[in-house]
């Protein structure tokens, strides 16, 4: 006798464990049953709003890239050609140098 009661007490445990809540059901039903129109024009507003954030976005970053204007002094004598930028940087263009001359080094010093 005492297995049938437990037998008794374990299938009423795993009935109540698997019983399911009312509202969960009728939510579950009620999206089953859904329009694809109203799925759909869930879906497309979702789109919309992502790509309106992604065109702010990429504005943003186009206006703070063209927003700061580089500006080139170029001079040069002979066949040397010196780049100055407005942010302090140089580049120095001159003539080939010889094969011979590979390995050597340049000293920069700063202003």
């Amino acid at each position: 006798m005492d297995d049938e009661r437990e037998r008794d007490d374990i299938d009423r445990r795993i009935r109540a464990a698997l019983t399911v809540d009312a509202a969960a059901t009728s939510r579950i039903v009620e999206r089953a049953f859904a329009t694809h129109e109203a799925r759909s024009r869930s879906w497309t507003s979702r789109a919309l709003v992502a790509a309106a954030v992604a065109a702010i976005v990429a504005g943003g970053v186009w206006q703070m890239r063209t927003s700061r204007t580089l500006e080139l002094a170029i001079s040069g004598k002979h066949a040397w050609v010196v780049v100055s930028s407005s942010d302090g940087r140089r580049w120095i263009v001159g003539p080939a140098s010889d094969r011979r001359q590979r390995g050597s080094y340049v000293i920069v010093v700063p202003q």
